[in-house]
């Protein structure tokens, strides 16, 4: 699939913030206040759910694609894209959680 890499991206930001959430809920709760969301009483967990839940209507707002199967891509392909991206994965610093091929797999199952 050819597409710009952000459009490509799109679809799986909350996957990835999903998967990271037990590692930045803090954080996601600070994104759900600044994107309007009310997290009064609500869990440090279910704040930063509700952080994850206004990217995934902010995708769908500025009519990014918000699965993969909308860009092209078909479930056969997660083994083959898990390949080709693990070995990036691991020579990148920055994310907050490390990543097995299983997890990226399930990852990228998340983002059909």
């Amino acid at each position: 699939t050819h597409a710009p890499h952000g459009v490509l991206l799109a679809p799986l930001v909350p996957a990835v913030l999903e998967f990271n959430l037990p590692t930045r809920m803090d954080r996601l709760a600070h994104v759900a206040t600044l994107m309007g969301e009310n997290v009064d009483g609500l869990s440090s967990r279910d704040a930063a759910k509700k952080g994850i839940d206004a990217i995934r209507h902010l995708i769908k707002d500025i009519q990014l694609p918000s699965s993969l199967s909308e860009i092209g891509l078909r479930k056969e392909d997660i083994p083959e894209m898990a390949e080709i991206v693990m070995p990036i994965l691991e020579s990148l610093p920055g994310n907050p959680r490390g990543t097995t091929m299983e997890e990226l797999v399930e990852i990228y199952n998340r983002a059909f």
